[in-house]
């Protein structure tokens, strides 16, 4: 829970996306502790500020940007600067539309 929730750097790339989509209610500094993962997800998909499924795609997005980043500082000892996990958060939003995620395209066409 710690690496979603807590970290320092998942904390400020959290603080960027919130600026993107304009959606001040996800911004970690108002986040509440949570007793779970599950229970910090279902406060960030409920927010009032955009469709509950665009967002549920964003958690997913961010969350496996953060668990990659995760992983390559491990097991192959490259670092990304928060900068590089935001633009790769944007650019992998694209893809995701263009596949289909009508839900998150929603979300983001209105940044």
């Amino acid at each position: 829970m710690y690496l979603f929730t807590q970290c320092r750097v998942t904390r400020r790339l959290w603080d960027m996306v919130a600026n993107w989509i304009s959606c001040m209610a996800i911004q970690p500094m108002l986040w509440e502790h949570e007793e779970s993962l599950d229970h910090w997800w279902s406060a960030r998909a409920t927010t009032q500020c955009c469709s509950r499924k665009g967002m549920r795609s964003l958690i997913m997005l961010v969350s496996w940007t953060v668990w990659r980043e995760r992983n390559s500082r491990i097991f192959e000892r490259k670092e990304s600067t928060i900068n590089m996990m935001f633009d790769r958060i944007r650019d992998e939003s694209a893809l995701w539309i263009a596949t289909g995620a009508k839900h998150l395209s929603i979300l983001l066409t209105r940044c």
